[in-house]
């Protein structure tokens, strides 16, 4: 019992409150996924991924350093690279991603350098991220993750990137 007193439950945008958005995602999905500079389809095997502790996360690709929304920790599950960190930019955009990304998904893509990879040719089959897949098509055996981006429209369009929604309690006399 709260003599003269309720709880009131308040939904507040992260982006309003001061504190940074929680976000998780699949920031890739383990299968195929195209690339400007060749016009076979590649597949990055996640079990030649270096992964640091903390990784930026960006918006578009873009490096410049008010384009850095916040950084992430990855993780490699089922076959998938999972993501979970902060927006904790206050810029104007990243505002925008926050409040548009509590109405819409916005879907993710990954930047990354390669360190090799391997020609699969026409009608050759490679077992990768537990998976089959049959050439032609390029697979990065190894490759080092630099940075995650949120985009509107991923190479690998089963990406995802989900805003938690926050709740502050207030106790308001009456």
């Amino acid at each position: 019992q709260m003599d003269n007193q309720t709880l009131m439950i308040q939904a507040a945008l992260d982006n309003d409150s001061g504190k940074p958005a929680k976000i998780t995602g699949v920031a890739y999905s383990g299968g195929t996924f195209a690339q400007m500079w060749d016009s076979r389809p590649l597949v990055l095997d996640l079990a030649g991924l270096e992964l640091a502790p903390q990784i930026p996360l960006m918006v578009s690709h873009e490096y410049s350093p008010e384009k850095k929304l916040g950084e992430v920790k990855a993780e490699i599950t089922d076959n998938q690279l999972v993501i979970e960190g902060e927006i904790c930019s206050e810029t104007a955009e990243a505002k925008e991603i926050i409040a548009m990304g509590k109405k819409s998904s916005w879907q993710l893509s990954i930047g990354a350098d390669i360190v090799s990879r391997t020609i699969v040719n026409e009608n050759d089959k490679i077992d990768v991220n537990g998976r089959t897949f049959t050439g032609p098509l390029i697979v990065v055996s190894r490759a080092k993750l630099r940075e995650v981006s949120v985009v509107a429209l991923g190479a690998d369009e089963n990406t995802s990137m989900q805003i938690a929604a926050s709740f502050a309690l207030k106790l308001t006399s009456t």
